[in-house]
């Protein structure tokens, strides 16, 4: 059941707040929210602020979200939780690779609380190349994942998270159950 209270689409703005996606079961490998080789003449913002993501299962793996916008601004995850989530996460990654060292796919996170969050085949945010996200002021917890870099793995080239004043309690995984870098990744927490 999704229910969105708000949404909005200007001409250089695209808004989706105050809304609670729950209860869904996707059997196939798929993706729930995406935004995928955007192209617009003009600099554009995104927002996703204020969503509740709870009891959402992917059986056969997929992404709660997938993103690969390349620009030049930031899509901003802002005051969102996510509660009771299986094998879906948050997947940021380049849409045109030849472009990656110069466009990257650009995320910040502002105030995350996740709260039982099981991967078999994923890790909360899975970095590819070209990512670029950044973490503040979250709380992530009780992340488990059967594979390497629980929470974060930043797994190609060119990835980089940086992670500021955020909390990690009960997350584990294969190996890394926090932080996993691989590929010339780059990952930075400080508090």
């Amino acid at each position: 059941m999704a229910n969105s209270k708000q949404y909005s689409i200007e001409s250089q703005r695209v808004t989706i707040k105050d809304s609670v996606i729950k209860n869904l079961n996707y059997p196939f490998f798929d993706d729930l929210i995406v935004f995928y080789n955007i192209k617009a003449s003009v600099p554009y913002k995104i927002i996703l602020e204020n969503i509740t993501f709870e009891g959402i299962k992917f059986e056969r793996g997929g992404n709660l979200m997938k993103l690969s916008h390349q620009q030049d601004d930031f899509l901003e995850i802002n005051h969102c939780t996510f509660n009771n989530i299986t094998n879906g996460g948050i997947h940021v990654v380049s849409f045109y690779s030849s472009l990656a060292a110069t466009l990257k796919t650009k995320v910040k996170m502002f105030n995350i609380t996740t709260n039982r969050f099981e991967a078999q085949d994923t890790r909360f945010v899975l970095l590819g190349e070209g990512a670029h996200v950044e973490i503040y002021n979250s709380t992530l917890k009780t992340i488990s994942s059967l594979r390497i870099g629980g929470v974060v793995y930043a797994g190609s080239k060119q990835a980089v998270v940086k992670i500021y004043d955020s909390t990690f309690l009960n997350n584990t995984a294969l190996e890394g159950g926090v932080f996993s870098s691989e590929s010339e990744s780059y990952i930075m927490c400080t508090r």
